[in-house]
């Protein structure tokens, strides 16, 4: 059996869908600040490599795309796949 950590990082290939997420993914935290007379944090876009993959701590991606992904939804990563380095793979 191997195990992985939720702290290693994974690579998706993100749909239009899952790049507007992640462009989006201040505006409820930019509204409170605006109501506060702040300035907003400025919207990312996720950074694509060549290979078309972005990045995440496997965390941070089932926090920012957990509630889009479903039976019946769009999806927000081309073909439900996550790639990750066999390093990262911990045999138990």
């Amino acid at each position: 059996m191997k195990k992985f950590n939720m702290n290693r990082n994974v690579k998706v290939k993100l749909t239009p869908l899952g790049v507007d997420i992640f462009h989006h993914k201040n505006d409820e935290v930019n509204e409170y600040i605006l109501t506060r007379g702040g300035i907003p944090l400025e919207q990312p876009m996720p950074q694509i490599d060549a290979d078309g993959l972005t990045e995440f701590q496997l965390w941070e991606f089932i926090q920012m795309y957990g509630n889009y992904i479903g039976i019946c939804r769009e999806s927000v990563i081309v073909d439900c796949t996550l790639y990750f380095n066999d390093k990262d793979l911990l045999r138990v």
